[in-house]
């Protein structure tokens, strides 16, 4: 499958699509801010499908070469760290995402009291009083 057209849709990381020309569209994935599991449909797609599948993008993605870009090598680390959420106390505002180092900052300063209210994804829907 070989993506001709002018413009190209992705999903970008927060869920929003965005049209985008293939060559820029190669300049993310060379500068490690879209991987292989990008989310793309052009006109004459019959659906939306994963960049690794097209083959003049696939040939690019740093997931396919062992000399990734630091970037790209980062980008896949950050995945693997869980990200935090809380609620401010006064404003009940969502605050973060934050990595537990931030998160045991924000506690050891009094930022975050027991009673302010945690999550993260492996949480599922529940949020939780930080004790």
């Amino acid at each position: 499958m070989e993506v001709k057209q002018p413009s190209v849709y992705y999903v970008m990381e927060e869920g929003s699509r965005t049209m985008m020309h293939p060559k820029l569209l190669k300049s993310k994935i060379e500068s490690g801010q879209i991987d292989g599991e990008t989310l793309v449909w052009a006109d004459g797609m019959p659906k939306w499908v994963q960049i690794a599948e097209i083959p003049e993008f696939k040939e690019i993605l740093p997931e396919s070469d062992p000399t990734m870009s630091a970037a790209a090598a980062m980008r896949n680390e950050a995945k693997n760290i869980q990200q935090w959420y809380y609620l401010h106390p006064s404003t009940q505002a969502r605050e973060g995402p934050f990595d537990s180092s931030i998160i045991q900052s924000l506690i050891a300063h009094g930022s975050i009291t027991k009673t302010t209210l945690l999550w993260c994804e492996e949480m599922g829907e529940t949020w939780s009083e930080a004790k």
